[in-house]
């Protein structure tokens, strides 16, 4: 969104401004089947990740070691009921 059209009202670039002035000019973005459902291994290794909000990746805060590692892919990524009766779900830490 054009952040001076939001703030007040007028865009001195007017149909050529390259963002939208009004919820009728956003586009759907198409992405990849595939986009965000990994975690992002930089964040989840160092605690930070160049690409911020931009990255293809999932950047989960607080995120518990025993639930992730870096090969997880997010179906993994729910952590596992203590009660579950399943040895193998409580062998990896996650609940498939």
């Amino acid at each position: 969104m054009c952040r001076s059209f939001e703030e007040t009202g007028a865009c001195r670039y007017g149909n050529k401004c390259q963002f939208a002035h009004g919820q009728g000019e956003l586009r759907t973005i198409n992405r990849h089947p595939r986009y965000k459902t990994e975690v992002c291994k930089t964040f989840h290794t160092i605690g930070t990740c160049p690409y911020g909000k931009r990255c293809r990746f999932i950047h989960l805060d607080g995120l518990s070691s025993q639930y992730w590692s870096p090969s997880s892919p997010l179906s993994y990524l729910i952590p596992q009921d203590e009660s579950a009766s399943n040895s193998n779900d409580r062998e990896v830490g996650f609940k498939i």
